[in-house]
């Protein structure tokens, strides 16, 4: 038990996005998981997990905007970047009026630095007018607006070498663009391989199209929610973030749901 990996994606799977929240009893099992010796990973989409989150969710490793950074125990062991030429690229593809921005090491990018979005995140980085993103260095992009389906097909044709999620239930509006390494499977593949566990000894939690080849990859998969595209990667399946509390605790009890 001491050589497993828990790899936890964080929206949809830990934080229930109906309730705003992670459900209470969680913390409290993933912390005895971890005090158990079992390996701990969060494995997000997001540029980082807010503090209010990370202070009380222990972990030995974290993937961060969809693996394009891999901490472990908060040293940064990989990071990887999107070109300028690409970020030139994907801007002059995407419509006038999509809200894009982009994160960088350091700054938060945008069309619109005075939107309700630059506002929630200045609480944790400098905003900057996308204009100004030369020569940064660009972890991701999203782009947010109804015409992202057609810009997914777009960029998937003349940038095929980006990673793309998004685009479908239930982000069909929200299009995350990540370098060609920046993926939830090769973070997967790094943590586990770095933290001594073999991937037959992994146990992945995902609930959307960015966790589809870590959950994939996984030695054993469990789906949160209802996504049909899920289904013939995973080898079970919860309803909703609460539900992970009887799964951990039968965990933690020695018995495999």
């Amino acid at each position: 038990m001491s050589t497993h990996l828990l790899a936890f994606d964080f929206d949809g799977t830990l934080f229930d996005e109906h309730e705003q929240q992670v459900p209470e009893a969680l913390y409290g099992l993933i912390q005895q998981a971890f005090d158990a010796g079992i390996r701990i990973a969060l494995i997000t989409g997001r540029w980082e997990l807010p503090p209010e989150f990370l202070a009380r969710l222990p972990h030995h490793a974290r993937a961060t905007s969809n693996g394009g950074q891999v901490r472990i125990q908060d040293e940064i062991h990989v990071q990887h970047l999107i070109s300028q030429e690409d970020v030139e690229k994907v801007a002059r593809l995407t419509h006038t009026e999509a809200e894009l921005y982009a994160f960088s090491t350091t700054h938060f990018f945008t069309r619109a630095p005075q939107g309700a979005r630059s506002q929630r995140w200045s609480r944790y980085l400098p905003v900057k007018p996308l204009e100004e993103l030369v020569g940064a260095k660009v972890m991701k992009l999203n782009v947010d607006h109804i015409s992202v389906p057609e810009l997914k097909s777009t960029l998937s044709e003349h940038l095929p070498h980006l990673t793309l999620t998004g685009g479908q239930v239930p982000y069909e509006h929200f299009l995350t663009i990540t370098p060609t390494q920046a993926n939830k499977a090769e973070a997967l593949k790094y943590i586990a391989s770095t933290l001594g566990v073999g991937l037959k000894d992994t146990t992945v939690f995902g609930d959307s199209d960015n966790d589809i080849e870590m959950l994939r990859l996984a030695g054993h998969a469990v789906q949160v929610g209802h996504m049909p595209y899920l289904q013939e990667v995973s080898d079970e399946q919860v309803d909703r973030p609460a539900d992970l509390v009887a799964w951990l605790q039968n965990f933690l009890a020695g018995v495999k749901v």
